[in-house]
């Protein structure tokens, strides 16, 4: 029974692995390929290459240097094998709809490295409020998109893209990158849009409160108005000094021609200035009360739902919904006016999601045990090593 039960397994194996064969130009880099993923399935240890040498028994004196090769290989395109990842997601049963629509999670994490000649390292803020960590560090901020799969009862973070995200402004001049100039914040909007352009269907972004910002906003107004369609909506969290406008009255909007000589008042584009965490306490009379699930429980909340306008000269009309559960006051944002408090609420709540994804990476898979090796002695070719090792495959 067992060993039908692995055969099975490795049979569905095989056939998701043979989906990426038109991915690579080459039939050996192929080979390669599917030796890679077997190696970091089977692994019993955490050594890089060594460990899937080790694994699968490969004679190292000749293959190692084959397999090194196969991660530097223009016989294939990180683009064109996430194309297929996702293609091969759409067409399976793998995908959570939340109201109908795919739920995206994005988000930023960071590894600590301490080779400070290595491509990319820069020194961060560390976030933890563990006082027995620095309060800088130095490593790799990578920004990761992933997709909600599953069902009611189990829900994971499928990850989709995570790549370098700071750090590498000269290697983007290098390779003419059209990130040249986009943050980790717009950089995650416009990746999170290619997603959606694959799947060819409207989604949900789910981000933490660090990323709702006027960059942000613009990069999503950008990619919208370069496609057509609204392919995103974000759900966000905001920050509790955040201060949001109304709209500007038919008074207000009145131009005002002043005497001769003198250009005529421009009307305003915001109204009064609301600060969002003072309506717990203006507006109490004014919330809902309700029962919503949160986090897998059915709680008792209050909440208020009001659209304003909001970002320095931006002025963009955000949907707020101001929640009150547990005697915890939190504030959660929408950009599409469509969704219900409900919706917005429940769909926050699908975000811990990622950082599950994040632990099993880091402490599991040890996807970010890695290293960038100066293998040769020439500079020149030390440096192309690098460039290529980084640009065309984490950055």
């Amino acid at each position: 029974m067992a060993i039908n039960t692995m055969k099975k397994v490795w049979e569905y194996i095989n056939s998701i692995l043979f989906e990426f064969r038109s991915c690579f130009s080459h039939k050996a880099t192929f080979h390669w390929f599917v030796i890679a993923i077997i190696g970091f399935m089977l692994r019993s240890d955490h050594l890089g290459v060594t460990s899937i040498i080790r694994q699968l028994s490969i004679n190292s004196d000749t293959k190692y240097l084959c397999l090194l090769h196969f991660f530097r290989s223009k016989a294939w395109k990180l683009e064109e094998i996430l194309k297929k990842w996702v293609e091969l997601i759409k067409r399976s049963n793998w995908i959570y709809r939340e109201y109908g629509k795919p739920v995206l999670i994005g988000d930023g994490v960071s590894k600590s490295k301490e080779g400070k000649k290595m491509p990319s390292v820069k020194k961060m803020r560390q976030g933890s409020e563990n006082s027995g960590k620095p309060e800088f560090i130095w490593g790799h901020m990578f920004g990761s998109v992933g997709i909600l799969v599953g069902n009611v009862v189990k829900l994971f973070c499928l990850p989709l893209s995570m790549r370098i995200h700071d750090g590498n402004k000269t290697i983007r001049e290098w390779t003419e990158s059209e990130y040249i100039n986009d943050s980790h914040v717009t950089r995650l909007v416009r990746e999170a849009f290619n997603v959606a352009i694959l799947l060819k269907e409207s989604c949900y972004l789910v981000l933490d409160r660090y990323f709702l910002s006027v960059n942000m906003l613009k990069a999503l107004k950008e990619e919208t108005y370069g496609v057509g369609i609204s392919l995103i909506t974000v759900i966000t969290r905001a920050k509790k000094n955040c201060v949001a406008f109304e709209k500007p009255t038919p008074t207000d909007k009145q131009i005002v021609r002043p005497r001769r000589g003198r250009k005529p008042k421009e009307p305003p584009k915001a109204g009064k200035k609301v600060k969002l965490m003072e309506l717990f306490t203006t507006a109490a009379s004014q919330f809902t009360k309700t029962k919503m699930k949160m986090y897998g429980e059915l709680k008792e909340v209050s909440y208020l739902c009001v659209d304003l306008l909001w970002g320095e000269d931006l002025f963009q009309e955000l949907r707020f919904v101001l929640v009150l559960v547990d005697g915890r006051k939190n504030i959660f944002v929408s950009t599409s006016l469509l969704p219900t408090p409900e919706k917005i609420v429940a769909l926050y709540c699908c975000r811990f999601k990622i950082e599950t994804l994040f632990k099993a990476f880091k402490q599991v898979l040890d996807g970010f045990g890695y290293h960038f090796c100066k293998a040769h002695k020439n500079k020149i070719r030390t440096i192309y090593t690098e460039y290529r090792y980084i640009a065309e495959i984490m950055v």
